[in-house]
């Protein structure tokens, strides 16, 4: 069985340059209002104070490859034309997870019932970008204990729902990286909960010197 490496509590720089692309800002064209920009500030930063980040990864080898479709040695395998071709040359696959927790969406809730909508779009966009920020930070991490290896991991990460790499493959990384430990749960239509929860596969290949 291989090792899973978990994180309690990942720390990040809020991601104020993505949440406002996110909310459809563009800084090289939308000039936003100094009470405006302080009021969204205000909110990115009281609901990223609720998110704690939490996750894990865990590094799996590569047994053989088909048309398509990657086969790891625990004999699971993960399908899809684009993540075929993008890890063709890999030797081993990292599945990682991270989630910002529940206590983020209850003030969403919250704002909704109270009918503050713009809030509650200014929360999702920022506990969204700060989970995928998140997840960023463990793919930096994989990285970063590759490199007395020599190992090398791939700068494009697939989530279950991309592209080809169809929703279904989420309840094959729930139960490698024993997610339920976490607390998480997994719908019937392969949706994690609580909802702002990021799973993702990436490839790793030895470095060619």
């Amino acid at each position: 069985m291989n090792k899973i490496f978990r994180f309690d509590n990942i720390h990040i720089s809020t991601p104020y340059r993505e949440i406002y692309s996110r909310l459809g800002y563009n800084k090289h064209k939308t000039l936003i209002p100094d009470e405006l920009k302080s009021r969204i500030d205000s909110l990115i930063d009281e609901i990223q104070s609720l998110c704690i980040l939490s996750g894990c990864y865990t590094i799996i080898k590569i047994k053989n490859k088909e048309e398509h479709k990657i086969i790891l040695e625990n004999e699971v395998s993960f399908s899809g034309k684009k993540l075929y071709a993008e890890y063709s040359d890999s030797s081993e696959l990292a599945i990682m997870f991270v989630t910002a927790g529940k206590e983020p969406l209850f003030l969403i809730d919250s704002a909704i019932s109270q009918k503050k909508g713009s809030d509650a779009i200014v929360y999702d966009a920022a506990v969204s970008e700060v989970t995928d920020a998140g997840i960023s930070w463990i793919h930096k991490y994989i990285s970063g204990t590759l490199i007395r290896s020599g190992g090398i991991i791939s700068n494009f990460r697939y989530s279950p729902g991309y592209g080809d790499f169809s929703i279904e493959h989420q309840r094959l990384i729930y139960n490698i990286l024993n997610l339920a430990e976490y607390g998480i749960e997994l719908t019937n239509t392969f949706m994690l909960v609580p909802e702002k929860s990021v799973t993702a596969v990436c490839g790793i290949r030895t470095a060619d010197f």
